[in-house]
């Protein structure tokens, strides 16, 4: 992979910081499994020889489940110590999840669902999330802001943070890929790589909003300039990517009474694309595999906008003693992987005991993932009766996602005999 300066290879020791010089491997970049807790103090207070070549290592080699100890190795090896350091990094962090190699389709090239940023898009999205609540802030003159310092900030101007940087990289590539299709539309020379490209960013930007990141507003601007609103014929292409985008975000749109008018207004404006006809041959103007992405992006709203199965996190939960929650709890301690007011808390002391005394009739779950069997959330004092519900399922799910970091939507939750919990597709 390529991007952000810095080169990745296949063979052992092949990173390279942005002059193309090799990068020396240390014992940080060794770390894979027992996470930043193995690693010298020394080692993660260092700053890298080559930031961005670091940052890239830490998130290619990040594990889907374990995203606070991917944020915790970016927090604690030095990589940002000033603005531009946070600048780079954001802009870095962008252009891996648009790498050619990650847009790429594989295997149907009529869709994204199989895409590795379909499978990918997830996580790095989860990991945005995650970044932007634990990194520094920066005033314009790039020194850092705490807590009750504006610095020489002005009550209109605004901090310089990750988000915003990231954001920044969104709108200027969706701006750019843009202006590109248009260019190459009229030209006749629409490649799938242009494409891909164009599904990765809206998607992304679907992402982002549903978790909150960007606005209504930036979906109708993006839906207008993709497909129209009328008179106009856009490229195939684009209505693949509006329908891909609309599956991403319904459940959260429509969520709302305003979201829902305006999802009726995108879908209105599809089935009038869908039966346009050639006034000469009164042939449809979009071929049967368009007409049919359109159906069934339709077909998953009527099914109240299911959840992609290759987008699932599998979990299993199962309830246990405190002494096996207070291991399982340390585990993750040592890994790094809690919630940051769980981290503050003494590591013999053990997981919040809740109100276990109180309520007898609670108990304590270990949350594990079903393929690897390894431990992902710890929660004690918990009314799995209440869990459990169809009407308040959706509960468990969240208390897991505040756990680690995980969008609730994507997780899959089996008890110990394998039985799903049935959760509303919708919040």
């Amino acid at each position: 992979m390529t991007g952000g300066g810095y080169t990745k290879q296949a063979k052992p020791g092949g990173v390279h910081d942005s002059g193309g010089k090799p990068v020396e491997i240390t014992d940080a970049d060794k770390v894979v499994e027992e996470g930043c807790s193995a690693l010298p103090a020394q080692l993660k207070l260092a700053r890298h020889k080559d930031p961005l070549a670091r940052f890239a290592e830490i998130v290619n080699g990040a594990e889907p489940l374990a995203l606070r100890e991917t944020i915790f190795k970016i927090q604690h090896e030095g990589l940002i110590q000033d603005r531009d350091d946070l600048k780079a990094l954001a802009e870095s962090m962008f252009r891996i999840v648009m790498e050619p190699e990650i847009t790429k389709h594989e295997p149907d090239d009529r869709t994204g669902h199989d895409s590795r940023y379909a499978r990918l898009g997830e996580v790095l999205c989860e990991m945005n999330v995650l970044l932007r609540l634990e990194l520094p802030q920066f005033c314009e003159c790039g020194k850092k802001l705490s807590k009750d310092n504006r610095c020489c900030l002005k009550a209109e101007q605004k901090p310089v943070t990750y988000t915003r940087i990231v954001l920044d990289c969104v709108q200027q590539e969706f701006e750019t890929l843009m202006k590109k299709f248009a260019a190459a539309e009229k030209k006749g020379t629409v490649t799938k790589e242009l494409e891909h490209k164009l599904h990765a960013n809206v998607t992304l930007i679907g992402r982002l909003y549903v978790r909150k990141l960007v606005a209504a507003r930036v979906i109708a601007q993006v839906v207008a300039e993709t497909i129209g609103v009328s008179e106009r014929q856009p490229h195939p292409g684009c209505i693949r990517c509006v329908c891909e985008l609309l599956v991403v975000i319904g459940h959260f749109m429509e969520d709302s009474k305003p979201g829902e008018a305006l999802m009726g207004q995108f879908i209105t404006r599809l089935d009038s694309l869908k039966e346009l006809t050639n006034p000469n041959t009164h042939l449809k103007i979009y071929d049967e595999s368009i007409r049919d992405t359109v159906k069934e992006m339709k077909q998953a709203r009527a099914d109240r906008w299911p959840p992609l199965i290759n987008h699932r996190a599998l979990l299993q939960y199962e309830t246990v003693d405190w002494k096996k929650a207070k291991l399982g709890w340390q585990a993750l301690y040592d890994r790094h992987a809690l919630p940051p007011d769980e981290m503050h808390r003494k590591r013999e002391d053990g997981p919040p005991p809740g109100e276990q005394e109180k309520q007898p009739e609670h108990v304590n779950l270990i949350i594990k993932s079903l393929i690897s069997g390894r431990t992902v959330a710890v929660a004690c004092s918990q009314n799995l009766e209440l869990l459990t519900q169809p009407k308040t399922a959706l509960n468990f799910p969240e208390l897991i996602s505040t756990q680690t970091g995980i969008y609730w939507r994507r997780i899959l939750l089996f008890d110990k005999e394998m039985t799903p919990l049935e959760v509303p597709t919708v919040a």
